[in-house]
């Protein structure tokens, strides 16, 4: 939907188009990610004028961090669900 001009074989396919739809599905979740981080003091987000904020770890939340991370596990997912 975002190419609909936009035409491809098999490989074609399987190689740019869904790469592409894979690529936007996790910046979007990334987005997600970031915006959760954020909320619960665990980055913090410093806007740039002109250009993209940029997120960097919260020194103050660095204990909480490392419980998170270790309560939902390396491999976890973001929340944790109750």
């Amino acid at each position: 939907m975002r190419h609909p001009q936009a035409a491809a074989d098999l490989e074609g396919i399987a190689r740019w188009r869904l790469l592409d739809e894979r690529v936007h599905r996790k910046v979007e979740e990334t987005c997600l990610a970031l915006h959760w981080l954020v909320t619960h003091g665990f980055l913090i987000k410093t806007a740039c004028p002109g250009d993209r904020p940029i997120f960097s770890l919260n020194p103050e939340h660095i204990p909480d961090a490392e419980s998170f991370l270790t309560d939902t596990g390396a491999s976890g997912s973001w929340p944790k669900k109750q």
